[in-house]
Formats: structure tokens, sequence, C-alpha cells
């Protein structure tokens, strides 16, 4: 009696190795009937993301499927290669410098991106991290007079690990603001002299990011300057940034 039946395999138990590991598994037990005419028997082992059974394995779980053919036909098994991360990424942050110009431009909005100075991982690729921003993400003017903020990045990499940093994010006007000035009269009253308020001088001084300052020199003026010329005052004008 001539049993015509494909070889039996059987694979190895599921495996775990550290990710970027190789590993040695222990190759698929293979045989047949004792009664079958067998010839011309193949192993092969393919694994699902196409990679040789010899490279490194990646985080998370990769099938291994190994096939048993001869001349009777052919028999599959497979089992599991588990790849284990327990290593956070490495992170670096850098600050942020956001420049008030007279470009228009009134707000920045921060990203992640912009926070990153370096960031790699030991299994994952870095286009698979993903990234949080904690923090004020959207400046203006106020945020040049009011100092550096802090936010706090975090990424995560593809087997859940994680890493943070923090940075500053300056937000700096480098624009000086245009005094605009005009002629004023005063009026010296019966204690002999009288004190000039800046606005009486200011014919509308502007600034790109605007919380002017105002101050006139000199401010004070007595009977001894009436019916003379005209005195020269001068108007500072001086923004937050200074």
């Amino acid at each position: 009696t001539n049993i015509s039946t494909p070889p039996t395999i059987t694979c190895p138990s599921n495996q775990t190795v550290v990710c970027n590991g190789t590993l040695q598994s222990p190759s698929p037990m293979v045989g047949h009937s004792v009664c079958a005419s067998q010839t011309g028997q193949t192993l092969s082992c393919l694994r699902s993301d196409g990679q040789a059974l010899t490279a490194p394995y990646p985080a998370g779980p990769t099938t291994v499927t190994c096939t048993a053919t001869d001349n009777l036909g052919s028999t599959s098994c497979t089992y599991t290669v588990t790849g284990v991360d327990n290593q956070a990424p490495t992170l670096s942050c850098q600050d942020v410098f956001f420049f008030m110009d007279n470009s228009g431009v009134t707000a920045f909005l921060l990203q992640a991106s912009e926070v990153v100075q370096s960031v790699s991982d030991n299994c994952c690729p870095t286009n698979s991290l993903t990234y949080n921003l904690a923090g004020q993400t959207v400046y203006t003017c106020d945020d040049a007079c009011s100092g550096p903020k802090t936010v706090m990045l975090s990424v995560t990499d593809c087997a859940g690990n994680s890493r943070t940093c923090t940075a500053l994010v300056f937000v700096q006007d480098n624009v000086a603001p245009l005094a605009k000035c005009k002629p004023a009269m005063v009026n010296v009253t019966g204690s002999g002299s009288v004190v000039m308020p800046p606005s009486a001088i200011d014919n509308g001084s502007i600034d790109n990011c605007g919380n002017l300052g105002l101050s006139v020199t000199p401010n004070t003026f007595s009977c001894d300057q009436v019916c003379k010329q005209p005195v020269l005052a001068v108007l500072t004008v001086t923004d937050c940034s200074g």
C-alpha cells in the first residue's frame, strides 16, 4: 500500500527578541509517511515583513511562515517573533524665537518641529514617532511684553515609550516705534508754572506692536518763558520692548 500524503511540519514555539536583534530560531520539524514514495523535499520560511530570517526584527510581532514541499504536496505552519522595545526615544529641545516686524504678520503658530533639536529611537523609524506639544501655541505682540513662555514637548515611539523636554519661546519686537509730534500751547496758571503732558504734542505716534509709553522733555514751563521764542520739546516714544 502506498500512502500518498504531503509532508508534515511542526514550527517552533513563538519567540521573543529585543527589537533590532537577530534570532537563531530552531528549524521546523519536517516528516513524511514511511509508506510514501517521497522525493525532492524542500523547506522554506518567509517573514511577514519580507526580510531575511537572519535580519534584525522590528518592534512588535512578525509572523514567520514555513512550508515543507515534496512530490506529494506541501504543508505550512507559522510562528511569531515579537520584538520587544522598552527603551524611550532620545529627545532634546531648543528655544524658539519669533520676531515681530513690519511684514504684517500679527501671530505665529508654534509647531512641534520647531521645538525639536534632535530625536532618535533605537527601534522605530523616525517618521513613525508621534509628538505632543503642551503649552501656549499661538503668539502675538502681547507676548513680546510679557516675557518668554515655557512649553513641553513629548515624543512617543511605535512601542508606546515616551520622553519629554522643555523649551522657552521668545517673542521679540525689534522695530522702533514712529514718533509723531505737533505744536502745542500751554497756559501758565496763577501758580506761575504748568506741567505739559506728553499727549499734548503727540500726533498719533504708532508702533507695530502698540503698548506705547510717552514722555516729553522739558515738560514744565513757567512765566519766564511767556512771550519768548517757542520752546523745543522732545517727545520720546517707547514700546514695551524698550
